[in-house]
């Protein structure tokens, strides 16, 4: 699925560059701007990321699984239910636990550094954290410390926010991130997925917010 998506992609791209050029030509003017319009709002659409989707059609069966900041479990449980084996982390314990989950009640920062040297993870998602916390522990501290205990292979997805949502939330965001500044970090690594989106949907109690995200899919080289 990650192939089409990628070659419908260049597809697009190809067809909006040549859109581009005959908006140039009196002749076929409003066709060829109509054409352009189209091309580029499917083009916007498939270039939306998709980053949890991407994550999850990577994952292999029986492939270790870190869930940093699971939550309530959502994440956790539909990877579970992919086959592969999860551990998830945060700091409140669930509402519902599924015991086929391996639950660790802790701040994540006190978890991460318990990690022993063989403690290995073939993918790790980190979703909606980096935001709560000091950028410059982010990069100095949490990264080097989830890129040590990935295999080489191995894949890591991060989703956060370049900008506050609207309305804001009541626990405040300690750092933002944009797609450059969470490339930086990851030099030498392939590049699979990244991107920032305005979204306008639903949190968790129900309520809608317009939230700003960043994303990023990367593999460890």
């Amino acid at each position: 699925m990650l192939r089409w998506r990628l070659q419908c992609k260049l597809w697009l791209q190809r067809r909006l560059v040549r859109s581009s050029n005959q908006t140039h030509n009196q002749q076929g003017d409003r066709i060829s701007l109509f054409s352009f319009q189209i091309t580029s709002n499917v083009l916007l659409y498939l270039m939306k990321m998709k980053i949890l989707d991407s994550f999850y059609s990577l994952l292999k069966p029986n492939w270790v699984v870190l869930d940093l900041g699971a939550g309530e479990g959502k994440q956790a449980r539909h990877m579970k239910e992919l086959g592969v084996k999860v551990v998830a982390v945060d700091s409140k314990t669930p509402k519902e636990k599924d015991d086929s989950i391996s639950w660790n009640i802790l701040p994540i920062q006190e978890w991460v550094i318990q990690l022993n040297e063989t403690d290995v993870f073939d993918a790790i998602l980190a979703r909606n954290i980096f935001q709560f916390f000091d950028k410059n522990m982010v990069e100095k501290e949490l990264i080097p410390i989830l890129s040590k205990h990935l295999k080489t292979g191995g894949i890591l997805a991060i989703e956060t926010f370049y900008d506050e949502p609207v309305p804001p939330f009541d626990r405040p965001f300690n750092s933002l991130w944009d797609e450059e500044e969470l490339k930086k970090n990851f030099i030498g690594w392939e590049i699979i997925s990244s991107g920032m989106e305005k979204e306008h949907t639903t949190d968790l109690s129900g309520s809608f917010r317009d939230f700003y995200k960043t994303g990023l899919l990367v593999k460890k080289s």
